[in-house]
């Protein structure tokens, strides 16, 4: 299975913006709408400027409490605090520009069963909107 495109950028509602909380949640179904169960799944997610990057943006997982799986559910909520997306670069403007000025990343997020098998659920734009009030 190719993992979907999912772009957070501002064509949608879930694009990030710098400085405060970013929390979405994500649902993986089947071919029919019914919720994967991911009991005992884990999950990761880096946030990077280049794929080819050592060092991410931004580091998600289960186990730092960046998401949150939801069981049978099927549920993927994906958390910044508003101090990790301050710490997130973004380009800097002016009025003349973008408002507000973004900065494009790319992300994606992998789910890992209790048996080892690593999906790579979604990938896409992780667009970040500067932040004026500091």
């Amino acid at each position: 299975m190719s993992a979907g495109k999912l772009n957070f950028d501002n064509k949608t509602a879930s694009w990030c913006e710098q400085g405060v909380t970013f929390d979405r949640t994500l649902t993986w179904t089947d071919a029919t709408a019914t919720p994967i169960n991911i009991s005992g799944y884990t999950a990761r997610m880096e946030v990077k400027s280049k794929y080819s990057d050592a060092t991410p943006i931004a580091e998600l997982t289960t186990e730092n409490g960046g998401i949150v799986l939801g069981g049978a559910a099927g549920t993927i909520r994906i958390i910044l605090t508003a101090e990790q997306t301050a710490a997130i670069p973004a380009k800097d403007g002016s009025a003349s520009g973008t408002i507000p000025p973004t900065k494009d990343y790319l992300y994606d997020l992998e789910l890992i069963s209790n048996t080892g098998v690593v999906t790579r659920l979604v990938e896409g734009k992780f667009v970040v909107a500067a932040e004026a009030t500091k």
